[in-house]
């Protein structure tokens, strides 16, 4: 007979520590104290915390066990990054693009261009001939509208002078003053706020401005610096006028995104990864400049190249349910899927070392063993089915219900 042990409540349930070994049963609580019965042997799960030193010191928060893996892809479904925008303006609602439409025209673009570079991550251009893997990024950043307003899309306009430019140099700079969000942010800790500003006119006057993008992340904010600015700005190559587009900005967009969630420059400090090499300062790869970057994390003219480190370093903030990071994820892994099953192998032994949020059900086949090193959340619903001679080691995880 198959043992099937059911996530039934929405609620946080655990296995506990607890063989009722006269009825040969598992015990599952919640907090509303619902009790879910499965038949299976004492032999078949085994709660032993020593046995935490057969595999070594917990696991959880190395994040070599949260580079995505391209055997097993269920066992690491996909993230999505909530995100919204705000466009600051000036108190009679000029100073950036002329209408709304056409801001949420270039929000929209933008966005589906920073799903085309997180959806293609690009081979790494250093250290020359390198073998590094371009792995799946494994997430997305899409716009989260506040579903407790009607006709909310995400994307809002803010008429104030004093919060309409940014500004990065001299006395009265701001680029780092967390005003906006404090006054103006959405659904803070749940959704990352970009906030869009223009530069000062009196700067665009200077005979030594140079106009370009800009942008700074600071966990739950962003900003993103004269992008319509930018974009009016017409260049001439080979006789004809090119019209640059939100495309243009979604490296500089990634980047930033790379800040919020948890990355470093690659190029001022140790980032933690042996994998991205020291920008060699060159913007783009020319004559002069033959080793250029194209990291993501460098300051470059690609930003399209995400490593596995830096992912696994990702991917280990969206998991750990400590991470503030993993507020700003939309909560698919909430929602049950028939189609994302997992399936442990007859006669294998898998070890999951790393916290998981799991999109559908677990099935032990005959004679495999399952380790779980960290805590593997279910959606309510779904069930880990055990079959003949199947055993569930639980050695420091356990199965709950996020």
């Amino acid at each position: 007979m198959n043992s099937v042990l059911v996530m039934r409540s929405n609620v946080i349930v655990r296995l506990k520590y607890f063989l009722c070994f006269l009825n040969t049963c598992i015990l599952f609580s919640s907090c509303y104290r619902q009790f879910h019965y499965a038949w299976v042997t004492p032999q078949q799960i085994i709660f032993d915390s020593s046995l935490t030193k057969k595999y070594g010191a917990s696991p959880c928060l190395d994040f070599h066990n949260y580079i995505p893996d391209t055997l097993h892809p269920k066992w690491q479904p996909p993230r999505y990054v909530r995100m919204n925008m705000h466009f600051m303006r000036n108190s009679d609602g000029s100073g950036t693009f002329p209408s709304e439409k056409e801001a949420i025209d270039f929000s929209q673009n933008l966005m589906w261009s920073v799903y085309g570079k997180l959806a293609n991550n690009k081979q790494m251009f250093l250290p020359a001939g390198n073998n590094t893997p371009a792995l799946h990024t494994g997430f997305e950043a899409v716009i989260a509208p506040d579903t407790s307003v009607r006709d909310d899309i995400g994307i809002y306009f803010h008429d104030h002078d004093s919060s309409a430019v940014l500004i990065t140099g001299g006395k009265y700079r701001n680029v780092e003053s967390s005003y906006a969000y404090n006054r103006f942010g959405v659904m803070k800790g749940s959704v990352i706020n970009v906030f869009f500003y223009e530069n000062n006119p009196d700067s665009l006057n200077s005979k030594t401005f140079h106009l370009s993008g800009d942008g700074i992340g600071a966990g739950n904010w962003m900003k993103m610096l004269g992008v319509y600015q930018t974009m009016m700005v017409k260049q001439v190559i080979n006789g004809d006028t090119i019209l640059r587009g939100p495309w243009m900005f979604a490296g500089l967009f990634d980047h930033e995104l790379g800040h919020c969630l948890g990355l470093s420059h690659t190029w001022n400090s140790n980032d933690g990864c042996d994998d991205t090499p020291t920008n060699p300062n060159c913007w783009g790869c020319s004559n002069e400049c033959s080793s250029c970057s194209n990291n993501v994390m460098d300051y470059n003219a690609y930003q399209e190249a995400w490593t596995p480190c830096q992912l696994g370093k990702i991917h280990l903030n969206f998991s750990n349910p400590k991470s503030t990071i993993r507020n700003y994820l939309k909560p698919e892994h909430c929602e049950y899927h028939p189609d994302w099953r997992i399936t442990i192998p007859a006669n294998d032994t898998v070890i999951w070392s790393g916290f998981k949020d799991l999109w559908g059900d677990v099935v032990i086949s005959e004679n495999a063993v399952l380790v779980l090193r960290c805590d593997v959340s279910l959606p309510n619903g779904a069930k880990v089915t055990m079959k003949k001679g199947a055993t569930l080691i639980c050695a420091g995880g356990t199965f709950y219900n996020s």
